[in-house]
């Protein structure tokens, strides 16, 4: 019969072995991805070469997400480029305790638009809650090509925002 301390060690090692597994799939998952199939922005540098390489990784991952829910067929993995109209700015966000910007994305190819919103830390390992990346569908006087029916991977966080 086992005692009580022996249970609770053993729930403990349990929980930490769990753990651990999931921590090193997620990072399996992460080295496996064919990140060269990303969306890219070719003049992101430009403007945001500050920006830590996970936080870019994210945005280009998370841009090409959303143009698979809104283009079949082939989604070009260059071209997108940061419209030279906007500010290029990113700031000091104390609720998020980092730093914020956003920008609107041109993608020529298949005559998109988007705005990026992205979020990050100084230290790469920090997480402070929320989203790091959205994407949102872009309407009125900042649309450049055609309506092309346009879904965003979070719509209900649009709207709470309005």
């Amino acid at each position: 019969m086992m005692g009580k301390n022996t249970k609770i060690k053993l729930t403990i090692a349990c929980c930490i072995i769990v753990a651990t597994l999931g921590i090193i799939s997620v990072l399996l998952i992460d080295y496996f991805t064919d990140k060269s199939n990303y969306t890219t922005i070719d003049n992101f540098n430009d403007y945001y070469y500050s920006v830590p390489q996970k936080t870019k990784n994210l945005i280009f991952s998370t841009l090409n997400n959303t143009i698979r829910k809104n283009v079949s067929g082939d989604i070009p993995t260059d071209g997108a480029i940061i419209r030279s109209a906007e500010p290029y700015l990113y700031d000091y966000n104390i609720n998020y305790d980092g730093y914020s910007g956003e920008f609107i994305v041109d993608i020529p190819a298949i005559q998109q638009s988007y705005l990026v919103n992205f979020n990050f830390n100084e230290d790469p390992e920090a997480f402070t809650g929320g989203y790091e990346v959205l994407i949102y569908c872009i309407s009125g006087n900042k649309m450049i090509y055609p309506d092309f029916g346009c879904e965003e991977d979070l719509p209900f966080i649009k709207e709470a925002e309005r």
